[in-house]
């Protein structure tokens, strides 16, 4: 017969369970995180170029319809019946909304390209088209298996706020500290095609300046630039110009007008705007603002005695004397000098 002891006793077993997650890995993150990262290369095409920003927007909706499509998918034969969000669906929401991001890049690209604002578009595709695919994307998503991988909550959320914060701030400062460089190499370019003499700029020959001048607006590399950008070249160089000159100098711009220009009419144009400007403006005055100071008679000004930052003394602007008006007495112009004399003493005093 059994004893009470050996009835009462027991016996632990453990049950080791285990999953394939290569499978889930293939099935449900890396084709997703494949089509996503597809959707935010499309950055990479030209926003200039045919078919224009439509080609980004048709990848980046078609990665959207699918993952929703994925997000969808009914997983109670794999895990059972359950109403609680998963990982997963964390996921999948963060998927759709790094398409979005993109979306709305390439939306903001296209507004700023519509509002005829072609290189502040290319500067700021320049970082963001980088910056989404090759940066915030992949530390969000190795920020997210990771936190899943050791069941931490803090990971993922770090993770995500360095993935979105840190690049979006340092794109935005960079595409603007990139606009400033953009404004100021324009202008130096053009002081330097305005004082270049003729053996550096001719006809005969490429000018490695006017190459530069032409490599600066080209910002998508595509050899040619918008026309819109060569007159504010011209601008640039002349900022002065009458408003008459400046129509006869856009007419002299060579290639279809509203066609991009290659650097063949570029280099024309520019030759015919110095020509235009040596001819019509020969003391210069197109290219810097010339000031012409009237004082009236009696007036007082400041002048400065020795270095700068030391005092200043009020001195009258010497001037000669009106002449009397034709037909008045000699008394009555005494009694006008008297006046005059005793406002400036009144003034002096004050």
């Amino acid at each position: 017969m059994l004893s009470a002891r050996t009835l009462a006793s027991s016996c632990h077993v453990r049950i080791r369970v285990r999953r394939n997650y290569v499978t889930f890995m293939l099935k449900k993150l890396i084709v997703i995180i494949i089509i996503v990262e597809a959707a935010l290369l499309a950055l990479r095409l030209n926003p200039l170029a045919p078919p224009l920003v439509g080609g980004r927007f048709a990848m980046q909706i078609t990665a959207m319809l699918t993952i929703a499509v994925r997000s969808q998918e009914d997983l109670d034969d794999e895990i059972g019946r359950n109403t609680r969000l998963l990982w997963l669906d964390y996921f999948f929401t963060f998927q759709f909304a790094a398409v979005l991001s993109a979306l709305l890049e390439s939306a903001l690209v296209h507004h700023l390209i519509r509002g005829k604002r072609e290189i502040m578009a290319l500067l700021l595709d320049q970082i963001f088209r980088v910056l989404l695919p090759c940066v915030m994307y992949p530390v969000c998503v190795i920020s997210l298996i990771l936190g899943a991988y050791y069941h931490d909550e803090t990971t993922i959320r770090a993770g995500l706020a360095v993935g979105v914060c840190v690049p979006l701030l340092g794109g935005l400062l960079r595409a603007a500290q990139n606009g400033w460089r953009f404004d100021a190499e324009k202008k130096r370019l053009a002081k330097a095609l305005v004082e270049a003499d003729e053996e550096q700029i001719n006809d005969k020959s490429d000018s490695p300046l006017l190459r530069q001048a032409f490599d600066h607006f080209d910002l998508d590399k595509s050899h040619d630039i918008d026309h819109k950008e060569v007159r504010s070249l011209m601008m640039a160089m002349f900022p002065f110009v009458p408003k008459e000159h400046r129509k006869a100098m856009i007419k002299l711009q060579v290639g279809d007008d509203g066609a991009p220009v290659r650097f063949e009419d570029f280099d024309d144009t520019v030759l015919a705007w110095r020509h235009y400007a040596a001819t019509n403006d020969p003391d210069g005055s197109w290219r810097t603002l010339k000031v012409e100071l009237v004082i009236p008679r009696g007036s007082f000004v400041l002048r400065q005695m020795g270095k700068i930052g030391s005092p200043f003394e009020k001195v009258s602007v010497d001037a000669p004397a009106a002449p009397a008006p034709v037909g008045e007495s000699r008394a009555h112009a005494g009694h006008r000098d008297h006046d005059a004399g005793a406002e400036e003493a009144h003034a002096q005093n004050v």
